[in-house]
């Protein structure tokens, strides 16, 4: 067989060609498949660096501290967090520029890092300040809650040592001669009347006035003796055997009231009760045979 140099050159040259362009091709389609796959993988990166700085942007938005300081902080972390979201919004990925790209993200995410330790920072400090302003409410309310029982204690007791009291009670039972001569008598059968004395003790912060006093007599048989009906005071009533009005001034006063009963004393025991108004002063008990 006979071959032609000039042929045989050619085609082998044309071989050559051809697996050249093959590997050509086949490395274009290799590069073209790992620049699409690096650029979708930035262009991924980047949205979600965009979406995570957005949540922090909002998360620092949330916090909104009354301190001024911690609100100056959050202010510049904020403006910090916009320029840095904006910045990713501005990158452009392309396929010339992946390197450069990689490492703006690359340095953006370290931003995003430092970012992300600064809102736990603020975070445990704006807790710490709601503590303690909780812990201040907490000791203020306490404080007005005890300075208001305080206050309520001193009243109650300005009140009662306003009030008038009374001492040295004592009752005894007379008997009425014709001429009026009153005899003391330890027997039922004889007495008229019981004479009860007492003293209103020296007060300086009582209120000045007319004071108005109720004996109460009760007999052996639980009846009050020379009842003269009931007064109320609110929802109580008193029922009363005299009543007295004295002028009160401050000082000790020596009271000596009569009580007369048209009705015959029974044997037994007499308790006598003394009021200013419904509230009891005093009292003593006495004997009749």
């Amino acid at each position: 067989m006979i071959v032609n140099p000039q042929e045989f050159n050619y085609r082998v040259t044309i071989g050559v060609l051809v697996v050249v362009i093959a590997v050509f091709t086949a490395y274009g389609l290799t590069s073209y498949s790992t620049l699409k796959s690096d650029k979708d993988f930035l262009v991924q990166e980047k949205r979600n660096l965009h979406n995570e700085l957005s949540e922090i942007l909002n998360r620092f938005d949330a916090l909104n501290s009354e301190n001024l300081i911690l609100k100056s902080q959050l202010d510049s972390t904020i403006y910090k967090v916009g320029v840095t979201s904006n910045a990713i919004e501005k990158l452009e990925v392309k396929a010339a520029f992946n390197s450069k790209l990689q490492k703006q993200l690359t340095f953006l995410k370290e931003q995003k890092r430092s970012l992300e330790e600064r809102e736990d920072s603020l975070i445990r400090v704006s807790q710490k300040i709601e503590e303690e302003k909780q812990e201040v409410i907490q000791e203020l309310t306490f404080e007005k809650e005890n300075a208001l029982r305080e206050k309520q204690a001193l009243k109650t007791k300005i009140d009662k040592a306003s009030y008038i009291s009374a001492n040295s009670f004592t009752a005894k039972a007379f008997k009425v001669k014709n001429s009026n001569e009153a005899i003391q008598t330890f027997k039922a059968k004889d007495t008229e009347q019981i004479e009860l004395s007492f003293v209103i003790a020296q007060n300086t912060i009582a209120p000045k006035g007319t004071k108005y006093l109720y004996v109460q007599i009760i007999d052996p048989d639980n009846n009050v003796v020379a009842d003269k009906g009931a007064i109320s005071f609110g929802d109580e009533s008193l029922i009363y055997s005299h009543k007295e009005s004295v002028d009160y001034s401050n000082s000790a006063l020596d009271l000596h009231l009569t009580i007369q009963n048209d009705k015959a004393f029974k044997t037994g025991n007499y308790y006598i009760n003394v009021f200013e108004n419904n509230r009891k002063l005093g009292g003593t008990q006495i004997k009749l045979e």
